[in-house]
């Protein structure tokens, strides 16, 4: 972030948030029909009602929502409002499966936006080869309001179910009856470095120009393996 306080640019320069190793990293930009993933990209959209209705992920944001940044372009969405009264879902989003087997550490990542009604659950869920556990469950959960909604990035620390293990696979799990809708985007599965500290935002510095010490206040995010108390800020 760069911040000009009269002639003096101050440029705070901290970790770039780089990934140790990426298993995987979606953005559903090549997506490009409706419902069917490009078959290179390994994803599946699965139909689980009981007969399969078709009300599935989707990837043109039909109805469609204005849903704010990050959100750009395509994204998967299920959206359980524009299928219409009557309709229900039971659907999965799933992964290609991504070897993991050399990893100590596991993150999942992506940014998403839920708008909850009132029979609807969502939830994400990993396998390690044998078995599907729930990582973390969103049911009830709103980000917003359906016509101002909020984005909000997850961040999940699926080790213990995925370091070490060679064929693992997310899911995104959604059922609903003419309830909101879920989004998801910029999926990121990956194990971060150990020592990995990222500048969020500078929040304060004197107005005025000095040839003194500057004080400045930020706030920096540890994304890395390993505990920092303390880190070196530069800054010109």
């Amino acid at each position: 972030m760069r911040k000009s306080i009269l002639s003096l640019f101050i440029i705070l320069l901290v970790g770039m948030n780089v990934k140790s190793q990426t298993f995987l990293t979606e953005d559903f930009s090549t997506f490009l029909d409706s419902i069917t993933p490009p078959l290179a990209s390994g994803w599946k959209n699965v139909d689980s009602t009981s007969p399969p209705n078709g009300q599935i992920w989707r990837f043109d944001n039909p109805e469609p929502r204005n849903i704010p940044a990050p959100f750009i372009g395509r994204f998967a969405i299920i959206d359980s409002d524009w299928y219409g009264s009557g309709s229900s879902q039971y659907t999965y989003l799933t992964s290609p499966s991504f070897n993991a087997s050399t990893a100590t550490v596991v993150k999942l990542e992506f940014d998403h936006s839920l708008i909850s009604f009132s029979s609807d659950s969502a939830t994400v869920e990993v396998f390690n080869g044998a078995f599907w556990t729930t990582v973390v469950d969103y049911t009830g959960q709103s980000f917003g309001t359906w016509n101002a909604p909020q984005v909000r990035h997850a961040s999940i620390d699926i080790s213990s179910i995925a370091a070490g293990i060679s064929s693992v696979q997310v899911r995104f799990k959604y059922k609903g009856t003419f309830d909101y809708w879920w989004a998801i985007d910029n999926v990121q599965i990956f194990q971060p470095q150990p020592a990995d500290i990222a500048m969020i935002s500078v929040d304060s510095l004197i107005n005025g120009c000095s040839l003194d010490s500057i004080p400045i206040s930020a706030t920096a995010v540890n994304a890395g393996t390993s505990t920092n108390t303390s880190f070196t800020m530069n800054y010109r």
